[in-house]
């Protein structure tokens, strides 16, 4: 079986070293047809997504590893009908609950805590430190950054972005592709599509084809 991380970005290179620490495989490769990859090539196995699509899909192992919800979901939606295997990166610190549910495609990094009940979609990523509380749900293709508190009973709806620090309260759902910016104290429901900030948190702007995600990632 060959695994095939795709994305050969910063996120990228975390996933490749959880999937090291964590896994026993053989053979780990990237996929990216950036120019930017070059500069690697003498330390990692690159592939374009021709050359992907040359593989015999019931051999093949993939992980998405790219921050941005957006970019992560154009990418599933090119590969998905080819058949291959998407699998998890789950660090051997992370504490799941047994009675999470988990679905595919996710990494879960270093010290994070999926607790009781928790329910963790599809396409996510948990980063480092994150606590995703009981009975709280993360819909597909979120991303949930570092140092990040889910309260109790919360839902971060399909594609949100919740950056450093931030802090979601029990109860508080969070709508599609919204973000809440880093060190941010979310006390009541954030609506869908919208950058929320502060302490309490506060909408400021829409999350349209035009924001900045550079600033995030």
């Amino acid at each position: 079986m060959k695994t095939f991380i795709y994305c050969l970005g910063s996120h990228g290179r975390v996933v490749l070293d959880i999937l090291l620490r964590s896994l026993n495989r053989e053979f780990i490769g990237f996929v990216d047809d950036c120019d930017l990859t070059s500069k690697y090539r003498r330390e990692y196995n690159i592939y374009s997504f021709d050359q992907l699509l040359e593989q015999d899909p019931k051999d093949v192992e993939i992980i998405i590893a790219n921050g941005n919800p957006r970019v992560r979901e154009k990418i599933y939606s090119k590969i998905y009908k080819y058949n291959f295997n998407f699998i998890n990166a789950i660090d051997r610190s992370a504490n799941i609950s047994s009675s999470a549910i988990l679905g595919i495609d996710n990494t879960i990094g270093i010290n994070c805590i999926v607790n009781t009940n928790a329910d963790i979609g599809d396409h996510c990523i948990i980063n480092n430190g994150s606590a995703i509380e009981h009975d709280s749900t993360i819909e597909d293709f979120s991303t949930i950054c570092p140092g990040v508190q889910i309260g109790g009973k919360s839902k971060i709806k399909r594609g949100s972005f919740i950056c450093t620090g931030a802090i979601v309260l029990p109860h508080i759902e969070v709508g599609v592709s919204s973000v809440v910016a880093a060190g941010s104290i979310v006390t009541k429901n954030v609506p869908d599509k919208t950058l929320v900030m502060g302490s309490p948190a506060r909408v400021i702007c829409d999350v349209d084809d035009n924001f900045n995600w550079q600033k995030l990632l």
